[in-house]
């Protein structure tokens, strides 16, 4: 499967819980996939994460074969 998700055909859309961080995932995503469009993401503001510790929490699809 980790052959599967570097391509960027392969993951669909990817959900951050924190938008304190919405860049700093966008420049990441760029820079995982080079080239190519990167996958559609979305930044959603929540009051808390699942875990105190948490930093960023990433929701993220990937179909495979």
């Amino acid at each position: 499967m980790a052959r599967e998700v570097s391509n960027p055909n392969s993951l669909f859309p990817i959900v951050g819980f924190d938008k304190t961080v919405s860049s700093a995932i966008t420049r990441a995503l760029k820079r995982c996939f080079p080239g190519s469009a990167p996958p559609a993401a979305t930044s959603v503001g929540v009051t808390a994460l699942a875990h105190p510790d948490l930093r960023v929490e990433i929701e993220a699809t990937a179909v495979t074969k």
